[in-house]
């Protein structure tokens, strides 16, 4: 979905699978004009670049626009694995600066790899830290509390998290089959949460939860009574949440498809 301050906004795609904008001035523009794209398919990509061009032809060339990308689209598409793949991220932030954007702002992105793609001073990623520390400090501290990082490639962001909140940070990991790229085997040395009365999951994307779920069903089976908090950044959640049967409670920042987190976390 694309927004444009000051502005409302008609989108509609046309019988031959076109996709057009109208934008309607509500109020006095002010500059640089500010579009946030909340991503949820590659229309959005498409629908983005149409209203800059709207935007553009109405106030001229060199008319400033910002862009607010809560969830960078294809940022888990950042290398090309086999011959043959595209490599997705590039090809997104290609689209992007054609735009030729002021500001590019971004939340807990899950690559490092885009940030080195604009020019200097473009592009800004809001760390998972200021995203978390503060409501986690204020909200979820509860006993003696622990961070868990889900997998070697969320550690270094627990740590900055742990480092601000004060919080002991736990690493689980995940053995991968290489040709598949499935889950084979989760592991967490349950001696670190003894005596521990939360332990709160912390990652960028939560996606179907697989990761997040077989990490819960690990921690409990080992005999962890305590409150198992889930804080993901982006919240897909394309299978639902019945699955997250082992957590107490859900966070997100960015609930992408809108799911009833509310009622999960106040269930009976």
């Amino acid at each position: 979905m694309i927004t444009v301050d000051g502005f409302e906004n008609k989108f509609w795609t046309f019988p031959g699978g076109e996709r057009s904008v109208k934008l309607t001035p509500q109020t006095p523009s002010s500059f640089p004009i500010k579009i946030r794209m909340d991503f949820k398919n590659s229309d959005d990509l498409v629908d983005m670049m149409l209203a800059v061009n709207a935007l553009r032809h109405w106030y001229g060339s060199d008319v400033a626009i910002e862009l607010t990308v809560p969830y960078f689209p294809f940022s888990r598409q950042d290398r090309v694995m086999t011959d043959g793949e595209s490599f997705g991220l590039q090809v997104v932030v290609d689209m992007i600066k054609m735009c030729n954007f002021v500001g590019v702002t971004t939340w807990d992105i899950h690559s490092d790899v885009a940030g080195a793609m604009f020019p200097a001073g473009v592009f800004v990623n809001i760390s998972q830290e200021d995203i978390w520390a503060n409501e986690i400090a204020g909200n979820m501290i509860s006993g003696k509390t622990v961070l868990v990082s889900p997998d070697a490639g969320a550690l270094k962001k627990i740590y900055k998290v742990a480092k601000q909140t004060g919080l002991d940070a736990v690493e689980a990991k995940k053995v991968r089959d290489v040709a598949t790229g499935q889950i084979v085997k989760t592991e967490i040395a349950i001696g670190q949460l003894v005596g521990v009365d939360t332990a709160i999951i912390i990652d960028d994307i939560c996606d179907g939860g697989r990761t997040f779920i077989e990490l819960a069903q690990v921690i409990r089976n080992r005999g962890f009574t305590g409150k198992l908090i889930l804080c993901v950044t982006h919240g897909i959640f394309s299978k639902g949440l019945d699955a997250f049967i082992d957590f107490n409670a859900i966070y997100t920042q960015n609930n992408i498809n809108n799911v009833d987190i509310d009622a999960f976390n106040n269930r009976g």
